[in-house]
């Protein structure tokens, strides 16, 4: 009771204020803890959650996936008891029931495979049977990857369409984020390879949009004075005087005075015209 009484606040530690230790222990820890969180998804094998909460598959894949994986479990248990020494390779799906008739979770196991045939050898059945069950289960879970990479492959183009800097602060807003469906992997155009890597997904991205903002019809030849050199009459060194370069600006006053259907007048005259000069003028 006399130590409670007694109990004071803590002003300085290690020659510090007290508190300026203790918030400077914390933010190392936070940052420890920053740090061993971004190593943690580097190096384990992580798995991405839907952000639209659906399930891996659909309710009826799914019971037929379960049902599938099942079977092989089931294939993997018989295998199993047929490691003995004492069974043979080539024996039969009845022998073998016969032999180990005291064993009735083996028989029922056995039971259970209604493709099995009594009269060929179990172990080749099981493990055809081991192998085309597995293949099913590849063959579903890569359909259901497909879909979902298409899926989400869809959704981001509506995305980029409709919003280009939002859809773009979320394919780059973090590159140790770990990556999501659809974003894994871009074709490049020119190698028509696979590319993963992020800053390579990059420079593809920004090429295409940098090629798609380029002038339509761009220049072509050669066109600068250097490149192409002008002859122009009035620039040419060797004639014994300038030669002149003129021209008419085209009209309907000077269409008419070329064809002889009228002159016109002086502009001094219709300015002492004083009703043109208010008209038009004033």
């Amino acid at each position: 009771m006399s130590a409670q009484k007694n109990t004071r606040k803590l002003e300085s530690l290690c020659g510090r204020p007290a508190t300026e230790v203790v918030e400077d222990l914390a933010n190392g820890i936070a940052n420890l803890i920053h740090s061993s969180y971004q190593v943690a998804l580097k190096t384990c094998s992580t798995k991405t959650v839907s952000s639209d909460h659906t399930h891996y598959n659909p309710r009826s894949v799914s019971k037929k996936r379960c049902a599938f994986s099942k079977k092989l479990g089931l294939i993997k248990f018989i295998q199993s008891h047929l490691k003995s020494p004492l069974i043979n390779s080539t024996d039969n799906t009845h022998t073998i029931l016969e032999r180990n008739k005291e064993n009735q979770v083996f028989c029922k196991a056995i039971s259970e495979l209604n493709t099995l045939k009594p009269d060929l050898p179990l172990q080749e059945q099981l493990q055809e049977l081991y192998l085309s069950t597995k293949q099913t289960i590849n063959y579903m879970d890569k359909t259901r990857n497909i879909e979902r990479s298409n899926l989400a492959r869809k959704k981001q183009q509506k995305l980029i369409n409709a919003n280009p800097k939002q859809a773009h602060k979320e394919i780059f807003k973090d590159k140790n984020a770990q990556p999501r469906a659809g974003l894994q992997a871009l074709r490049d155009p020119e190698t028509n390879a696979i590319v993963t890597q992020p800053t390579k997904q990059s420079q593809i991205i920004e090429k295409y949009y940098t090629d798609s903002l380029k002038a339509v019809n761009i220049k072509h030849g050669k066109y600068l004075p250097e490149e192409a050199p002008r002859q122009y009459p009035w620039e040419q060194k060797d004639a014994p005087a300038p030669i002149p370069d003129p021209f008419t600006l085209q009209s309907h006053i000077t269409k008419n005075e070329l064809e002889g259907r009228g002159q016109r007048s002086w502009l001094h005259s219709k300015i002492l015209d004083k009703s043109t000069f208010n008209e038009y003028i004033v």
